[in-house]
Order: structure tokens, then sequence, then C-alpha cells
């Protein structure tokens, strides 16, 4: 079987490390015989485009790593202030870019699997190479896709989901929220992404009661609200250390309000390095304003590492005991540092259990889910699974 897979997430040289859940879903479908072609869509700009998103102070957007191929157009300054996808230069760019795809990969493909329907949505271009190729497509999303933007395009979101032969979201949550802004697909599906469970696994925990946080250092993330919470933990647990890894927008004013000998900033890091701390911290932290399924979530179990979040998205779905879930109200980061002490005082009783829970987890299995989406699609064409695909007016674009 031959997969094309489009995505905006994609590792660079800037962040070699980056979309990890694409990278091991690649490695793990090859171990299972497919053939993927993966592609990213890079965002390109006109001249006064380029102008505007400087004086903004916006960085460059950088091309995909090998073994990603590099499709691309020119937007122009209506997108650069807001994409208007709708917009009859967003459909050329569209246009542009399918073509792009197409030209750029030889020989037939049995799938088109888009992963995100970001600002600029991999599903749309999935809808209009899927046409052109005349084979089904499946659309994966991941979170900020349905919470900030879906509801922003409905319209232009549901049409391109109702032509996929399937759909997937990483969480029940995620995909019952998807659902209250565009039809239910009769064949969605929740699959949630991946563990490395040779690389995420028990080790010596630290001496010291340490408390981990992994990911983007955005309000979204909710990591504004660590410093309320650190200074709660660390009155009831002196001795207590903070580990921070990740980076963004508001990392300068976390190291303002954070800096002191317990805290160390680790910024962003590679799933070697997260794995080992996360093996020697005694509790993982999320503080999330909105998710979709995070993925830290079960590497921390893979590690025997508790986790404590907030109750959005597909946290509360995944966390083991319900005492670690904190819901949204009134003085939320008390009672966010209350469940991370209790943890600290409480040892690591659980390790064997929270291992267990993340085994079904194991990238193998994500992606042998995925495989057997990928056959379903050409068995409802009358396609067999990697087999001769021919062009069917049924596919929509």
């Amino acid at each position: 079987m031959r997969v094309l897979l489009l995505t905006n997430l994609y590792p660079t040289r800037g962040v070699p490390n980056g979309a990890t859940f694409i990278r091991s879903r690649l490695h793990a479908l090859h171990e299972l015989g497919v053939e993927v072609v993966p592609v990213g869509i890079q965002p390109s700009w006109t001249r006064a485009a380029l102008l505007l998103r400087s004086v903004s102070g916006r960085e460059a957007d950088e091309a995909p790593l090998d073994p990603f191929l590099t499709v691309t157009a020119p937007l122009g300054l209506r997108h650069a202030r807001r994409r208007r996808l709708d917009a009859p230069s967003g459909r050329r760019w569209v246009a542009d870019v399918a073509a792009s795809v197409v030209d750029q990969v030889s020989g037939p493909v049995d799938v088109i699997h888009a992963h995100g329907m970001y600002d600029l949505p991999a599903g749309l271009v999935a809808s209009r190479v899927a046409t052109r190729l005349g084979v089904p497509y499946v659309v994966s999303m991941h979170g900020t896709d349905v919470n900030l933007l879906m509801p922003q395009r409905a319209a232009l979101y549901g049409r391109v989901l109702a032509g996929a032969c399937a759909t997937s979201y990483v969480s029940t949550a995620l995909r019952d929220h998807a659902h209250t802004f565009v039809p239910p697909h009769p064949r969605a599906h929740v699959i949630h992404n991946g563990v490395d469970l040779s690389a995420f696994r028990p080790g010596p925990r630290a001496t010291a009661p340490t408390v981990l946080y992994v990911g983007n250092l955005e309000r979204v993330k909710g990591v504004d609200r660590l410093p309320s919470v650190w200074r709660e933990v660390r009155t009831a647990v002196p001795d207590a250390q903070l580990v921070v890894v990740g980076a963004g927008s508001l990392g300068p004013a976390l190291r303002r309000e954070l800096g002191g000998a317990s805290v160390r900033f680790m910024g962003r890091l590679d799933q070697a390095s997260v794995a080992r701390l996360m093996a020697r911290a005694h509790v993982l932290v999320l503080l999330s304003r909105a998710e979709g399924g995070p993925t830290v979530m079960m590497e921390a179990y893979a590690a025997g590492t508790p986790v404590v979040g907030t109750a959005v998205g597909g946290i509360p779905e995944t966390v083991l005991d319900p005492e670690c879930v904190v819901p949204d109200g009134p003085d939320l980061e008390h009672r966010l540092a209350g469940a991370v002490v209790r943890v600290l005082r409480s040892g690591d009783r659980s390790r064997d259990l929270l291992v267990e829970a993340a085994r079904p987890f194991g990238w193998s299995r994500v992606a042998a889910r995925e495989l057997e989406l990928y056959r379903s699609c050409g068995e409802a064409r009358g396609t067999p699974a990697g087999g001769e695909s021919s062009p069917s007016p049924g596919v929509s674009g």
C-alpha cells in the first residue's frame, strides 16, 4: 500500500525535533510495510506580505527536512493579515499547492492522509489532490484546528470533512467538540497519538521531589498559571524542584517570575532527553485551557510518572486518577497546586499501573489502526488494499 501524507506539521532546520508524532507515525507505518510519501505544506509569501509580516515581528516559515517533500505557493497581503481561503486568491493558492503535490508525487497512491486543518488546512489540499488523482482521502485533527479554527470556518471545514472517506480525532472530546460545528461523519474515528515505548520507560527518580512541565510556553497551554501554582507547591514542599521544557512567547515572562534555584528552564529538547526527564520526575503538570489529546500524558505514564491536569479536551478521558483532574472554576491554581502536592506526598505506589495503561498506545498499535482505516477506504470504493486505484467521481473536492 502507498499512502500520500500531507501535513502542516513537520521538522525544520530550526526545530529538527519537531512534529515527533508525525515522524514516529512514518516509522511505524514503514515497519508495517506501508510506503508513505510525506509532503510538508509550507507557507510562502509575496514581497508585500513578507514586509507586513516582518513589521509584525513574525519569523519566516521554514521548509521541512528530508524525507518530506515541500509544496508551497505564495500568499498575499490579505492572507498575511487573515487567512481568507474562501476568497478567489485563497482558492487559487489551494489549487496551486494541489497541482504542486500532483507534480512531485510520482507513481500511484492508494489513499491520502491529511494531518491538520490549521491556518492552511492540509485536509483542504487533500480534497483537491484526491479529486485529481481519483483516490480517497482521510483527515486527522489534533486540537487547535478544531478548538480555535473550526468555529471560524465551520462551512468550509464541513465540506472538506464530508468529502473524506473517514475522519479521525486524537480524543473523544475533540471529536464531539468538532461535531458541534460540523455534521457528524458516518466514519469518524478516535485514534490517539502513539508513544515510543522504547524511549519512554521507568528509570531512577530524582532525589528531590520534581515537578515537570513539557509543552509550548503559550497561553493556550495555561503556562501563565505556572508561577502561582509553583509558589504554593514550593510552600507545601520546600525541597521541590520544577523543570520546564519547551519554548514560546511567554518564555521571557516565565523566566522573570520563576527565577530561582528551584527552577530549571531546558528549552526545546529532543525526544530522548524528554524521556530521561520524564522518568526522573515525580509528577507531570498540564495547565491547558484547550487540548486535543496530549501525547505527553501517555509518555509520562509509559515512564511511570503521574499526571495532574486541567479538565479540558482529552485530558479527563486519559488521566487514570480522577483526583488528578482539576475542573475550571474559582481558585483553579490553588486546586492544581493541591493536586500536585498530593501526588508528591503519595510516593510511587501507582507506577506499574501507569506503565501498563500506556502499553495500548504504542506506535505499532496506532499505525495498525491507521492501516486498517486505509484498507477500509479501499474496500468502500471496491479497490483491494494496496491494489490499483481508479478515478472515482464520488470523491468530493
